[in-house]
């Protein structure tokens, strides 16, 4: 268990009350002032894997550093929320952490979210005549090679887009010239419209 201070601490297990392909999610339990509250990372893991006393992914490959990336990322923000509110000598509850921690989060659209947001709105242009199906079609192609890719490389089900950092075109365009292999000029326009996406997303 993270000791962050005397009356906070953050502790990462597996339920293995819920199960998806012999896998079960990881969550995070944070107690403040002997309360508890349960967060679901939204990421699964085999048993195999899991190192519950250092509550990390077992093993240096890159699943396991990306996962476990993940897992200081929601522990760190926590812990500086706490710091924040405390140097304010603002009132800290459990309540109140939960409600502003999640408060700042809430706003945060994932990758494939924002695919589903940016091809919905495209679909409803479609459906009132201002634009192509085959567009459309093509924009649903490139949802579904992202999310194979989140989860054959990334091994994520999808990828808050906070996290998202500069080497995802090259890997993706290596994962669709390497892995699936199609041709460049089709892999380039793949990576063009997910650039597209991230664009409609943040603007």
């Amino acid at each position: 268990m993270a000791k962050l201070n005397p009356t906070l601490s953050i502790l990462f297990w597996l339920n293995r009350q819920r199960s998806k392909n012999e896998t079960f999610p990881i969550y995070s339990r944070i107690t403040l002032n002997g309360k508890r509250m349960e967060l679901c990372t939204h990421l699964y893991l085999n048993p195999s894997q899991w190192d519950q006393k250092n509550q990390r992914v077992k093993g240096t490959g890159e699943q396991a550093r990306k996962i476990n990336i993940f897992l200081t990322q929601i522990s760190g923000p926590l812990q500086g929320l706490y710091t924040k509110l405390s140097l304010l000598e603002s009132p800290i509850s459990l309540e109140i952490l939960k409600s502003t921690y999640l408060g700042k989060k809430i706003n945060q659209r994932s990758l494939l979210e924002a695919f589903a947001l940016h091809n919905q709105r495209f679909f409803e242009k479609v459906a009132s005549g201002r634009n192509s199906d085959r567009t459309y079609k093509k924009y649903e192609i490139v949802k579904e090679k992202v999310s194979s890719f989140l989860k054959e490389i990334y091994k994520f089900n999808d990828l808050p887009l906070s996290q998202i950092q500069f080497s995802l075109t090259s890997d993706f365009e290596h994962y669709l010239c390497n892995v699936t292999k199609i041709g460049n000029n089709t892999a380039m326009k793949y990576i063009k419209i997910t650039k597209q996406v991230l664009k409609f997303a943040v603007g």
